[in-house]
Parts: C-alpha cells; sequence; structure tokens
C-alpha cells in the first residue's frame, strides 16, 4: 500500500539496458504493469553498492530484482517510468535469494511509507504498514519521533494521534520478541505534512557502539535476517559471530551488547561472558560494515539467541563447522 507514499519490496525484471548506466525494470503493482528506471547506482549486489563501470556487467535482460520506488500517482501518468531509489539483485546465489528450506532473507528498511494509527499511549503508539502482499505489519513509535509540520511533538501523543490516523514513517526492522508490543519495526521518524531533516549527515560516530547505533537507525540501509553462531567474545561489550549469509556461505559479523536482548532484556549493560559462549547459535540482523572501518564484513543491529537446545554442533544443509 502506499497512498503516495513509497514502494517497498517490490520485484521486478530487467526488460531493456537504456544505457551505460540505466536499465527498464517491468513489474505488477495493483493487477497493473509498470515502467521503473533503474541506475547503477542505485544498485547493490550481495548487500554492497556495485563497482562495476557499466550497469550491464551487473544484470541482464531478464534478471530479477527487487527494489523501493516511487509511488504511482498523480503525478506519474500512465506511461511515465517511475524512479527506483534502492535496489538489490536477486540471483541464483546472490545474499538473499530465496532458497527452500533456507530462512534468509534480506529487507530494506522503510522509507516514506503509509501508516495507520492502531493503538495509542502518552508516550508510545503502535503503527500498520501494510506491505506490497497486503500483510500488515506492526511499527513502534516512541513519542520522541513525532514530527507534525516539520516541528517536533511534545507532550502526550493522546493530544495530537487518534487510531486510524495517517502519518508516514522511516523505520527500521527489529526481532519482534525483542520489545513488549512484538512489533517487526522500529519508527526512527514520524511525521505529517512535510518530511523533516531528523538524520544529522555531519554527525559522526566514534565508538564502534556509536558506529552500531547508527547503522541500526539509519532506514536507507539493507538488512539482512540470517542465523550463524558465536566465534569468540573479544572483550565484556564486543563479540565476534560467524552468519550464514546464503546456503554454505559464512561471513564474520561484529556485533555489541548494546543490540543484544533475550526475549525484552536488552544486555547494553551486561558482560557479554555472561550471556553468551563460544558456539551458541543465534539469530541476527545485519548491514554491511561500512568501508575498511571494521574487522568483520557484516556489522549486527540485532542479536538474541536461538533456542539452547539447538546449540549443539553447528549443522546447516549438509555443512558442520567446527
Amino acid at each position: 500500500m502506499s497512498l503516495n507514499g513509497y514502494l517497498h519490496e517490490i520485484v521486478g525484471k530487467v526488460e531493456k539496458i537504456i544505457s551505460s548506466n540505466e536499465a527498464e525494470v517491468s513489474f505488477k503493482w495493483n493487477n497493473t504493469q509498470k515502467i521503473g528506471t533503474l541506475a547503477k547506482d542505485k544498485l547493490q549486489i550481495g548487500c554492497r553498492p556495485v563497482n562495476a563501470k557499466f550497469i550491464s556487467d551487473c544484470v541482464h535482460v531478464g534478471s530479477k530484482i527487487k527494489f523501493v520506488c516511487t509511488s504511482p500517482g498523480a503525478a506519474t501518468p500512465g506511461g511515465t517510468p517511475l524512479c527506483i531509489l534502492r535496489a538489490w539483485r536477486m540471483e541464483e546465489g546472490d545474499i538473499g535469494y530465496p532458497t527452500f528450506g533456507f530462512p534468509n532473507i534480506v529487507r530494506p528498511g522503510l522509507t516514506n511509507a503509509y501508516v495507520t494509527v492502531n493503538e495509542i499511549s502518552k508516550k508510545l503508539a503502535i503503527l500498520i504498514y501494510k506491505n506490497e502482499e497486503g500483510k500488515e505489519e506492526s511499527v513502534l513509535m516512541l513519542a520522541s519521533k513525532l514530527y507534525i509540520g516539520k516541528k517536533r511533538v511534545n507532550g502526550s501523543l493522546l493530544q495530537v494521534m487518534t487510531e486510524s490516523d495517517y502519518f508516514f514513517c522511516d523505520a527500521v526492522p527489529v526481532i519482534p520478541s525483542t520489545n513488549d508490543q512484538h512489533c517487526s519495526w522500529f519508527a526512527v521518524c514520524v511525521w505529517r505534512g512535510k518530511k523533516p531533516a531528523y538524520y544529522d549527515e555531519k554527525k559522526k560516530a566514534v565508538t564502534f557502539s556509536e558506529i552500531t547505533q547508527e547503522l541500526a537507525h539509519y532506514p536507507y540501509n539493507l538488512f539482512l535476517f540470517a542465523e550463524g553462531l558465536i566465534m569468540c567474545l573479544l572483550n565484556h561489550e564486543n563479540g565476534l559471530l560467524l552468519g550464514e549469509v546464503a546456503p554454505k556461505v559464512f561471513q564474520t559479523v561484529l556485533f555489541s551488547s548494546s543490540i543484544c536482548y533475550m526475549g525484552d532484556t536488552n544486555f547494553a549493560n551486561t558482560d557479554l561472558r555472561d550471556i553468551f559462549k563460544e558456539r551458541d547459535r543465534v539469530r541476527f540482523i545485519a548491514v554491511r560494515a561500512p568501508g575498511n572501518r571494521m574487522v568483520a564484513q557484516w556489522v549486527a543491529t540485532y542479536v538474541a539467541p536461538l533456542d539452547p537446545a539447538d546449540n549443539a554442533d553447528f549443522l546447516v544443509h549438509g555443512m558442520k563447522v567446527q
């Protein structure tokens, strides 16, 4: 659902290569065939920006992609191509490619998503986002994240919101069991009217904990949902896990205690060595590590243990990690 919000997780197919930097993508929306324009700098493979001279080095006619794009509305009459804002390739072997019996998925953060109010209290609200498959997903919003007319709202949400009100929001994915409301998303900004400039591009994170929080709350990231096992605990607040990012493909994921949960209990102020031991199995959400700043390939934004009964040998699709 869009109502002039962005469309998320649309599946499309490359119809033709327009130029060295652009391709035309076709997809169905509301039972109508639509066309979008994909620029090379908007495409990612394996959750990384592509590093190729030509877009034809990355996709070909028939390539399957998923993407976020502008919404078909009054400003985009019938044949006008829509602008693809973020895209990731979905060919066999790519991270996030659907494989039978393999749980990993890649999802974009929500940006300019249309949401409605479902529940309200003084300090928080639960919003409903209807995805492109028509499934409703819940979004947890704190009062501090609400703007009306580009101004942050102070005071009780009960004074400015009613059930079924509509807003737009940017949100990042979370593990539902880590919050009392069992929401799948956490809103980083909710607004009506003009979108506020809530994200400070000039602010630079310094510590790993700050970098983790910055990445976890940046909705323009692609987020990988996967499972893995603890490799080592570096100190009381940082650790390294081995994640199966694709079938039989394992990569390193750096994590901090600030994003570790058991149920809705956060371990930000707990020694990781009192929670995990090597070879413990976990589920996690992660984003690609920025540049060459990290010792790992990914940075976790959420980590939670799997059932303790599964903390034996890590056996996935016939591959055992010793």
